[in-house]
Order: structure tokens, then sequence, then C-alpha cells
């Protein structure tokens, strides 16, 4: 889920010599593959891949990454249905992936054709994030969870629980981004649900009222990582439900300190993995080499440390020598996610990932509902 302003370059790392050699603009042929593949078009996060990222690629091989960006997660499902061929590789939330595999958008993961999956966290069950009907049909790039989020230098006592949302002191000072899947699971925690995926239809109704009396205290829901950032820097809000960590690291860097928290009840975590489309499969081994560049330690660790965000590298190897060198400090490193989940040996425990919903339909229009009335 999850992209904010590069705060200074570090070198991108060398593709790996033992992969696949990656000459001119070969697909590397065989399985009925075009000989020659010019572009590959990826759906992605802002931050997840960035411009300069791309180009040590795109110069090995002659081939142009197209990225466009993802606003919100039932966004990039309409976008890809709309125009199955206008995609090769989307990063999908988890909970997602089911419907896009139902709506037959996106084929099974080869991970034999990746160098680096060594690479990937020991500490997270990605694969349960990927997996449908007994095949996987990705690989996950990022995660990371949908903390609370405090501005410290307008709330004196950090809250441990998800109910600080309603106390008195937040009216019209709560921050939510306009993204039910990722959003709405802290209200059914805060109303003491203990499996947001999987509601009963008592609890359903529980966790309607619940977020229905949470009106009053937001003025409005922003529309954009951007926007939640600049409400926490602009002193529009106080307090709510993290986004993503590049609002956490913008407004830090901005000069609002936030602090991110795991409350009591748990907190819904989530992974972006990638997935091929039908399109993609076309282009034949190119697509893999391109996922498998991105999938080194120096990439994830350059990663963590520009944009905050937590990539699909074990816990080890982002303290390792490796990610100094690539600029990820013990200094930067602490202001990410894997630095809670190092200095919290709970922490995984208290992840609640994203699964799908069966009455998703349910959730976006109580959601849109809400919205409409916020004031």
């Amino acid at each position: 889920m999850t992209r904010k302003s590069i705060r200074t370059g570090i070198a991108v790392a060398a593709i790996t010599a033992g992969a696949v050699a990656l000459g001119g603009c070969s697909s590397g042929g065989g399985d009925g593959a075009p000989a020659e593949v010019k572009e590959i078009n990826l759906l992605t996060w802002t931050g997840d891949h960035e411009p300069d990222w791309l180009v040590p690629f795109e110069e090995e091989t002659g081939v142009k990454v197209n990225v466009q960006y993802i606003t919100s997660v039932p966004e990039a499902f309409a976008k890809v249905q709309a125009d199955p061929n206008a995609f090769d590789i989307v990063l999908v939330t988890s909970g997602w992936v089911e419907n896009y595999v139902d709506a037959d958008l996106v084929v099974p993961f080869d991970e034999s054709k990746l160098t680096n999956l060594g690479n990937t966290i020991e500490e997270l069950d990605w694969r349960a994030t990927t997996t449908y009907n007994g095949t996987n049909y990705g690989l996950t790039y990022t995660w990371g969870v949908q903390p609370l989020v405090i501005a410290t230098d307008r709330v004196s006592e950090a809250p441990t629980s998800w109910n600080a949302l309603w106390e008195p002191q937040f009216t019209g000072r709560v921050s939510m981004l306009d993204d039910a899947t990722t959003q709405l699971p802290a209200i059914a925690l805060a109303a003491g649900i203990e499996d947001p995926y999987a509601m009963s239809d008592a609890e359903f109704e529980l966790f309607t009222e619940k977020l229905q009396s949470l009106r009053p205290q937001l003025t409005h829901v922003a529309g954009s990582i951007q926007d939640q950032t600049t409400d926490f820097t602009s002193n529009q809000v106080d307090i709510g439900v993290l986004y993503n960590v590049n609002t956490y690291t913008g407004a830090n860097d901005a000069g609002t300190p936030l602090q991110m928290i795991i409350p009591e009840e748990g907190v819904a975590g989530w992974t972006d993995n990638y997935v091929i489309t039908k399109a993609g499969a076309a282009k034949g081994d190119i697509i893999y080499e391109f996922i498998d560049s991105t999938m080194t330690p120096e990439w994830m660790a350059r990663m963590a440390a520009e944009m905050g965000i937590s990539g699909n590298l074990s816990l080890e190897q982002m303290q390792s020598e490796a990610a100094v060198a690539a600029g990820l400090t013990p200094e930067l490193l602490a202001r990410t996610e894997v630095g809670i989940a190092i200095d919290d040996p709970e922490f995984f425990g208290q992840v609640k990932m994203l699964r799908r919903v069966d009455n998703v339909e349910e959730w976006l229009t109580l959601w849109n509902e809400f919205k409409l009335n916020v004031h």
C-alpha cells in the first residue's frame, strides 16, 4: 500500500551478472515470445519505481519502462479491467490478487525465472497474499502496515488504542485517506472485531455504527498520499489512519514530527505484489528480468533509504553492509516499518494482513456514504 520526493540520490546497483543476458531488446526468445520488446508498461505506486532508478535497466536492455501511477486499490483494478492490454506488470495489493485472477487478467507467476528470489523476507509469509486456489500469482515487492499516526507537536500523549480517533479533543482533526480497503479495518479493530475481513452480520452492523459515529471527527477525506501529508504539515489534522509511510517520512522531513503507533487491537497490513498480465506474459522473459533487477539488496535498501518503503528483503539483509553502502543507515532504517519490526519481536504477530473481502461492494458503498457526510 505503499512514494515521496527523493532525498539524496544514490547509485543504482548493477544488475546481477548471473542473470539471463539482457542484450538488445530481446525478450529472451522461446516460448513463442516476440523477438523484440521495446517497452514494458508498469502500473505502480508513486515512489516505488522512480525514473532514475529505471535508467540502468533501460540502458542495458534497450527496453523503455513506462510508468503509470495508482491512486487507490480499487482504482487500479478498474484501470486494468478497462484496458487489460495497457499494462504488463501491475502492483496488486493483498486481498485483490483474487479479483484479478477471477477477472482473467493475470497469469501464474514463475518463480524459477528469478535469480534474486532468495533475498526475500523470511519473517513475512508473503506467498499467503499472492496465492489463490493453490497457485501463486505474484511476488511481493513492498509491504507495510496502516498504523495509527499522530503529530507529536500537537498530541502530547501517545494513544494506545484505535479508539483515540473518537476522542472529543480530536473533533475535526482526524485524517483518513480515500481508500476503503486499507482504511476501514482500523474501524473494525476499534469496535473490537477480531477479524476485519470476515465479519458476521452482527459484527458488520457494529462496524457500520462505529464508522458512522466517526463522522464529526473528520472535516474531509484526503484524496491522495500527498494530500494526507499536506493535511498534517499544514496543521489541519492531528491524528489518523496512516495510509502510506511516505506521509510519515515526508511530514518529518518538512518539520512536522509524526509518530507511527501499533495500537493494542492490532493493525492492518498489506503487501503490494508484482503480478503479470496476459499482455506482459506475451513479452516473455524480459518481464521477469525487469522484476529480478528490482529485487537486489542494493535496490531494496535504496528504496527504504530514499522513500521509507519496506521492500521484500529479509530483516537481516536490511541491516547488512550492502544495505548501508546503498544509503540505508541505521537512522534511516529506524524511520521505516522494518525498523519497527526489528525493535519489536511481536510485530508480525500484531499485523492482520489484508485479505479478500467477500462483501467488498458493501464496504465501498458504506465508505462512499461516509465520505458524503463528513463535515
